[in-house]
């Protein structure tokens, strides 16, 4: 569980402060020494409110699913994920893609 802290936004007309919970379950499998599957399901209550907008679809609560792979090349690992809501589409983008590359000499050890 973590909680996300947010403050006014272009969607919004006010500048309140809110502490949003977020639920956040995940499972990373290691597939080969360098290879992992990665899984993880997000749950969050929406920023919006009925004093922001009428429409429905924001105010609701959001769903995504995230599957993807991080994979280790020698001193890099390489992420690529895609991130699927799975339940009201119209409160987030109905899909998104991840790609991400960290480098350390730490990894070569």
């Amino acid at each position: 569980m973590a909680a996300v802290r947010t403050q006014g936004s272009a969607l919004t007309s006010s500048d309140r402060t809110q502490i949003v919970p977020t639920y956040i379950f995940g499972y990373e499998y290691s597939y080969s020494q360098k290879t992992n599957i990665i899984a993880q399901f997000y749950i969050s209550p929406s920023v919006v409110q009925h004093e922001d907008t009428d429409l429905e679809g924001l105010l609701k609560t959001k769903y995504q699913v995230s599957i993807g792979l991080r994979r280790r090349v020698d001193a890099s690992v390489w992420t690529f994920a895609i991130t699927e809501n799975v339940r009201n589409y119209d409160n987030t983008p109905d899909i998104g893609f991840q790609i991400s590359w960290v480098y350390s000499p730490v990894f070569m050890r």
